[in-house]
């Protein structure tokens, strides 16, 4: 018994984080309209997840923007033609639509608190709708000046919350906006933009790390160039202040990651274990990049038609050190939580402490292992 009981312990202790994350890629389809389309890491399983039928005499299901819910885990996808949010459960399954207020929404944002979501239109102006309420607000970024109004915020396309909802980040042409807040309210009040050019336009931005009073935002950039210039097209990390400063920053985060340099880099998203995972909008290609050199680490072909705007990361496991219920110690809490679940299979718990799909001997182990910890 003994022998067993210190095998099983020398298991744990080699291998318990040798996987620390387990999570499902999420990506829009365009012109094949299959919907939303997904890639599992590690186990590199591709697939179509779902989507919402179209509405009666409506157009094809072009799918773009894409946002989970932070409490629900709902998946919320801009579905552009037919001008509505559509609403899918873990497993693609249509929950529900929500209309009105929504001419040709591409990026979408759901705030922090989970109350409200915002969606973009490549234009000078973004909608914001309460998720209690059911009501929509219009948000435009120009002034007026009598005769006419100067717009200050154009072609605004891809957006992402400050993880504590304090801004929210866009592209934008001219390059990435950092917008206030006012609570999970959103403003018309461009704090700052970053360009790497004048003649940027970026599609799509991601929280990559903060760094001191400022975060950084990283974009696929697209620089015109001039007449019968190649674009330039890259991925620009944009340094945007959060405090009283206006200056903000923009240099180049990543080259192009195809030999030729082609097709369009669309949507980016940094997941959980600090990677990158970024779109080839015309040639139907997912890649994966090192957070530090740019090198691709995966390249996923998801068809040959042109892909959606937004990534999204689901979340199937984040290995931890046994405080199951957030509560900052591990203690009989997290022990009787674990018992409870023990033999589950489920996907989305986090009694299986050590990511490997089931709720057994290892993660009591890492409860009792860690167990005082915080307390």
């Amino acid at each position: 018994m003994r022998g067993s009981l210190c095998l099983l312990l020398v298991v744990f202790i080699a291998g318990a984080w040798t996987q620390t994350y387990q999570y499902r890629v999420l990506v829009g389809d365009r012109d094949a309209q299959r919907g939303v389309l997904y890639y599992d890491y590690p186990s590199g399983a591709s697939g179509v997840l779902g989507a919402c039928p179209p509405p009666p005499n409506g157009r094809e299901n072009f799918y773009y923007g894409i946002a989970i819910h932070p409490q629900t885990g709902e998946i919320y996808v801009a579905n552009v033609l037919n001008h509505r949010i559509d609403v899918l459960d873990h497993d693609g399954n249509c929950l529900r639509s929500i209309t009105g207020g929504l001419p040709n929404p591409h990026g979408i944002a759901i705030h922090p608190s989970g109350r409200k979501l915002v969606t973009s239109h490549n234009a000078f102006w973004m909608s914001e709708y309460d998720l209690s309420t059911g009501q929509w607000r219009f948000i435009a970024f120009a002034r007026d000046e009598g005769d006419f109004n100067v717009v200050y915020l154009d072609g605004i396309y891809g957006i992402r919350w400050h993880p504590r909802g304090e801004f929210l980040y866009a592209g934008a042409i001219g390059g990435a906006a950092e917008i206030r807040a006012d609570g999970d309210s959103l403003t018309n009040i461009v704090h700052c933009i970053a360009s790497s050019s004048a003649l940027s336009a970026v599609w799509d931005v991601t929280v990559a790390d903060e760094e001191g009073e400022a975060i950084v935002i990283a974009g696929t950039d697209d620089v015109f160039r001039g007449p019968n210039q190649p674009r330039l097209r890259q991925v620009t990390a944009f340094q945007l202040p959060e405090g009283t400063s206006t200056r903000c920053m923009a240099s180049a985060l990543f080259a192009h990651p195809e030999p030729d340099r082609g097709g369009l880099l669309f949507g980016i998203e940094r997941a959980p274990d600090g990677t990158y995972w970024m779109s080839n909008y015309n040639r139907g290609v997912l890649y994966q990049l090192d957070p530090t050199t740019g090198q691709v680490l995966r390249r996923v072909g998801l068809g040959q038609q042109k892909l959606g705007l937004g990534i999204a990361i689901l979340l199937h496991c984040e290995l931890h050190n046994g405080d199951v219920n957030l509560d900052g110690c591990v203690d009989d809490a997290d022990l009787l939580s674990v018992l409870f679940m023990f033999g589950s299979t489920e996907r989305f718990i986090r009694e299986d402490t050590n990511c490997d799909g089931i709720v057994d001997d290892a993660d009591l182990l890492t409860v009792l292992f860690n167990f005082g910890s915080g307390c």
